[in-house]
């Protein structure tokens, strides 16, 4: 549990603070007042006033902000004022946000294909450029099971699942999953030969995390070895391709978020708020630094792709509303612009609430609560 905690809030640090740090930079470039830097949801732990700008902590490790002169509406004649910049400024003072994750995202990968590690996620390893010696092995062979039966031995390493190749455990164990009484090909390697074997899973009954479930099994334990790797002079190109691929990943997948939301005015089981990314977040670190350093590549996209969609409240409804002003030439009324945003940060908040309550549901937390009342 503890080890959950701090990784969650390391990772979500890493993450608001560079998409604060676009912000505060950006606005600082262009002459904008920066009333304040916080990282967290008030109440305050820590704040320290240096120059124009107060630097805070706060208590809740979820989200942080920058406080801009004007963002409240209030004009004045101050060049510092955001509302005194020129459209594009404005715009760019916004969108820094999300350049900045994007700016990690990448600059993660190019450390983590230079320096290797081992991929947790699926497809790193698909570029020709990069060294890949993950393997997926069989440590433990379990007596009279499925696998035993067929000659299977502990430390054998699995090549490939119904002709599709495997590098991570986990891989094997969705397929595994994937229907009861599921029959498996096989291609196992031996001391250097490779031969093909086929195994019928069967329905057992596992406890994870204390609780009871039914799961497809074959009766092998497995584990992950080896890493991925590039040339230093490649890795910049390398970073580059999965970057795009991860970027095109998320755009996907928020398309289909907000697609499914309006459309049947429900939440996905696939979408997770911070109670999963807690549980990722820990799953990660008990894989160890490489493995953290991914999830905050993850985040960084996935949060710079949310955070630009053009809603009240979210970088990308502020640069709409520049942008609707400047074409239509009418500014919208401070006090408009207000209830827009209020309603915006309401829907979003209940959002966060709705899919807390859904993550809590999947690890058994509402059931528990109901079972004490």
């Amino acid at each position: 549990m503890l080890l959950t905690i701090i990784a969650f809030i390391f990772v979500f640090g890493v993450v608001v603070f560079a998409h604060e740090l676009g912000h505060f930079l950006s606005a600082r470039r262009f002459g904008v007042k920066v009333e304040e830097f916080a990282l967290g949801i008030p109440p305050r732990v820590f704040a320290k006033k240096k120059g124009d700008t107060i630097y805070a902590l706060n208590l809740i490790p979820i989200g942080g902000y920058v406080r801009l002169a004007g963002e409240d509406g209030k004009k004045d004649n101050s060049e510092s004022n955001l509302l005194n910049k020129k459209a594009w400024q404005r715009v760019t003072i916004f969108a820094a946000g999300v350049l900045f994750n994007f700016i990690t995202a990448y600059l993660l990968l190019v450390l983590f294909y230079t320096f290797g590690g081992r991929a947790i996620i699926a497809g790193m390893w698909d570029y020709a450029a990069v060294e890949n010696t993950q393997r997926v092995i069989i440590t433990e062979v379990e007596k009279d099971s499925p696998a035993a039966i067929e000659g299977i031995e502990g430390g054998d390493a699995i090549i490939s699942v119904n002709g599709e190749p495997v590098y991570l455990h986990q891989t094997v164990f969705g397929a595994i999953q994937a229907d009861s009484d599921k029959s498996l090909d096989l291609v196992i390697e031996r001391n250097g030969q490779e031969f093909d074997k086929n195994i019928t899973t069967y329905t057992d009954t596992i406890s994870i995390d204390g609780e009871e479930v039914e799961a497809e099994r074959v009766g092998v334990v497995l584990e992950t070895t080896g890493k991925i790797k590039t040339k230093w002079y490649m890795a910049p190109i390398v970073a580059a391709q999965e970057f795009w691929h991860l970027v095109k990943l998320s755009v996907s997948g928020v398309w289909d978020f907000v697609r499914t939301l309006f459309t049947t005015f429900t939440v996905s089981d696939q979408v997770g708020g911070p109670v999963a990314i807690a549980q990722i977040t820990g799953a990660a670190a008990s894989l160890g630094f490489a493995a953290v350093v991914q999830i905050i590549i993850l985040l960084n996209i996935i949060l710079g792709v949310f955070n630009i969609l053009p809603f009240p409240a979210l970088d990308g409804g502020h640069i709409a509303t520049i942008g609707f002003e400047k074409l239509t030439g009418k500014e919208i009324p401070n006090r408009t612009k207000e209830i827009i945003n209020f309603v915006g940060f309401a829907l979003l908040l209940l959002l966060v609430l709705v899919v807390t309550w859904g993550d809590l549901g999947r690890i058994g937390v509402i059931e528990k609560i109901k079972d004490i009342f």
